[in-house]
């Protein structure tokens, strides 16, 4: 795991991805690394899938189902490397069921919502404003975060009434941030169209 996979995985993923993994694949590293890879059996396999879908007060992790087939996951991609280099014959993981994802439940604003909230914004205050545009331009666009940050004047055609969307911002704190070209996914890059409002709201 550190002098392998953790390393391979690093140059396999977006930064930002590595990072906010990372620390699953040392937890599983903790979990597992007394034992040799040959000893990992389907009992070891099952008694952890059990402890990540049981709660923590019961001694189990306390994920959530969607985090569990997340962590499940990368336990078992860690195996197929192990076979991929030839350390394992087989995966073992793969004779148990893998953690079924749920379903997620994402809150959202319905328009009566939004409307609701921008209606208490003071526009003619400068920082009001921006976050009234910022909110405006989420919603009506359904942008990630990261994309928005990532937007500059240019990415707007005001006369063709479209957004281009081809960078995203991946952020360590304030001070240490990069824009970087591309989205999370190869999908992600796309132009969205603007409705007359919004690009009104852009163009003052």
């Amino acid at each position: 795991m550190n002098n392998i996979y953790i390393p391979a995985y690093k140059t396999e993923v977006q930064s930002s991805t590595f990072d906010t993994r990372l620390k699953n694949l040392e937890n599983i590293r903790d979990r597992f690394g007394h034992l040799a890879l040959k000893d990992i059996t389907a009992q070891h396999t099952q008694d952890f899938r059990t402890y990540l879908l049981t709660l923590k007060k019961d001694g189990g992790s306390g994920y959530s189902q969607v985090t569990s087939s997340l962590v499940f996951g990368i336990f078992r991609k860690t195996l197929d490397k192990a076979v991929e280099l030839d350390y394992l014959d087989a995966n073992v993981s793969m004779k148990i069921k893998a953690v079924p994802k749920g379903k997620a439940n994402v809150p959202y604003w319905t328009k009566d919502e939004f409307e609701q909230v921008v209606s208490h914004i003071y526009i003619d205050d400068f920082y009001q404003h921006l976050n009234f545009v910022m909110l405006w331009t989420y919603f009506t666009t359904g942008l990630r975060v990261n994309e928005g940050c990532a937007l500059y004047w240019e990415d707007i055609n005001f006369k063709k009434k479209t957004m281009s969307i081809n960078h995203t911002i991946e952020i360590k704190n304030k001070d240490n941030w990069t824009r970087k070209t591309g989205t999370k996914t190869k999908s992600g890059v796309r132009i969205i169209s603007l409705d007359d409002d919004t690009i009104n709201i852009l163009k003052k």
